[in-house]
């Protein structure tokens, strides 16, 4: 008996359990489904304790409008044009854009590289082919266009503020002001007049005209030098300009040893920029031919200097000749009209 008792128990034991388990689960799901629409009446009526908040999205403002460009146009296939355009976007403000006008050799070099790119997506950068005109090879040819208001029409419409720089020039990193801090000055007139063919260079042409414009806002030859180096030396400068394409170094600047370990200390990244070599592969002793066709070729540039730095005087001392001219004739004025009313 008890042999088949314990065979009985051992028969329904695994289906009896099973029945007791599906028993104890639906009673959990009712449990916790009267728990659940408990809490559900709850957090109503805790949400609808709160105040109403509408929220209204607005796209973000496009980060580059076109008002502030700095421009590079260089049609040569120049090694160091990739690092030169990485380093200037990250040292112009955000919101300024760089252009990039090159040669098709130029714009495929410079395009390979994968950081390029990604500034073109993202807008900061822009590489369009330059004119036909733009060649250094004819500087005439790329004067005139640099002094024809159809140029920066057509490439440049939406520019307020344009920054021209060469692939000989740089604006240093550890410079303490940026080319915001320059635009409470007069920089460019695009309502310009007609430069006649064969005149002074674009860049000459266009400082003079803007000197002479009637409340013009310009900085002091003082401060003027912190904006840039060429041919007068700044201990901490916004930036460096190595003139004809680095094949001269001015002595005012380059010559003097602390100056220029100041300088390359300062601004290491114009080595960027230079012709230079490390020190084991230093050329021997220049022949007295190459010292005196360097002399020559630097005589030459310290003397446009020089003819730019006297044309500049002139134009200063005109305008303040015409602001004296001005205040006597309105002084004069003034006792004329005094000696009248004193007749009366």
């Amino acid at each position: 008996m008890a042999s088949s008792n314990g065979g009985l128990w051992n028969r329904w034991k695994q289906p009896l359990m099973w029945s007791i388990s599906l028993v104890v689960v639906w009673l959990i799901a009712l449990t916790s489904r009267k728990h659940a629409h408990a809490l559900h009446r709850k957090a109503q009526h805790h949400f609808s304790q709160l105040p109403s908040v509408s929220v209204e999205f607005k796209p973000p403002p496009a980060r580059y409008n076109g008002s502030k460009i700095a421009l590079l146009i260089e049609e040569r296939p120049i090694k160091h044009l990739t690092p030169l355009l990485l380093h200037m976007l990250y040292v112009v403000p955000p919101e300024w854009q760089l252009f990039y006008l090159g040669s098709a050799e130029s714009l495929s070099m410079v395009n390979r590289s994968p950081a390029i790119q990604h500034h073109q997506i993202e807008g900061k950068l822009q590489l369009k082919t330059a004119p036909q005109n733009a060649s250094y090879a004819a500087q005439e040819q790329r004067n005139r266009m640099l002094t024809d208001v159809a140029f920066y029409r057509e490439y440049l419409p939406a520019a307020e503020w344009l920054l021209m720089y060469h692939a000989d020039s740089i604006l240093c990193a550890n410079a303490q002001t940026d080319l915001n801090d320059w635009l409470k000055y007069d920089w460019i007139v695009l309502t310009f007049q007609t430069r006649q063919d064969e005149a002074e260079p674009e860049d000459q042409w266009l400082s003079d005209r803007i000197k002479v414009l009637p409340g013009v806002k310009l900085p002091t030859a003082e401060v003027e030098k912190t904006f840039a180096v060429e041919g007068i030396w700044d201990e901490k400068p916004l930036g460096i300009h190595v003139p004809s394409s680095n094949e001269v170094l001015l002595k005012d600047v380059w010559d003097d040893a602390e100056q220029r370990k100041k300088t390359l200390e300062y601004c290491p990244e114009i080595k960027m920029v230079m012709k230079m070599k490390l020190e084991r592969e230093r050329c021997e002793e220049k022949t007295a031919e190459e010292i005196q066709v360097e002399t020559e070729a630097r005589k030459q540039v310290e003397k446009q200097i020089e003819e730019q730095k006297e044309e500049a005087e002139k134009v200063r001392k005109e305008k303040e000749r015409k602001e004296e001219d001005r205040l006597k004739s309105t002084e004069n004025k003034a006792e004329k009209v005094e000696g009248e009313g004193g007749g009366v």
